[in-house]
């Protein structure tokens, strides 16, 4: 028992200051925790603001070179599990040129053929030396994801 009104004033003031330094403690553990949790990426375990991270492979590809050029890109989105995913709008580029868009079917494959690029020397020069990018942008359930491959030329 303290022996004056003094001490235990002072006894009272360390107490309280023990327990703010707890609940900061507290406060910045639950901000920690509300971060990882809007990050985005990773697996989700219920908790909100996670998406499922996805698998996006593309397919190497031959461009037909035969009069006039063509060639037809192809990507597979898988989820986590390694399930396809079906529905989703996959993008492909030649560099940052647009080259068409693909859904996923059944097996969680989207094609394109880059028929509106038949004639134009310059895009194949980067589609032969850079390849081919399919981008897949995500939805409210699952992460973003790009995959690369490459576009060799086939004469016939």
């Amino acid at each position: 028992m303290p022996d004056t009104a003094t001490d235990f004033q002072n006894q009272l003031m360390a107490q309280i200051a023990k327990l703010q330094a707890e609940n900061d403690q507290l406060k910045k553990e639950n901000e920690d925790l509300k971060k990882k949790q809007e990050g985005g990426g990773g697996s989700t375990n219920g908790q909100a603001g996670q998406k499922e991270p996805v698998q996006l492979t593309a397919s190497d590809t031959k461009g037909t070179v035969s009069g006039l050029a063509s060639g037809t890109g192809k990507a597979t989105l898988l989820d986590k599990n390694g399930n396809p995913i079906v529905g989703e709008k996959i993008v492909f580029k030649v560099g940052d040129t647009l080259v068409g868009t693909g859904v996923t079917d059944a097996n969680g494959t989207a094609t394109v053929n880059s028929g509106s690029y038949l004639g134009d020397p310059v895009f194949w020069f980067k589609a032969v030396t850079s390849g081919y990018k399919a981008v897949y942008n995500g939805n409210g359930k699952y992460s973003p994801a790009e995959a690369h491959a490459a576009v060799t030329p086939a004469f016939s």
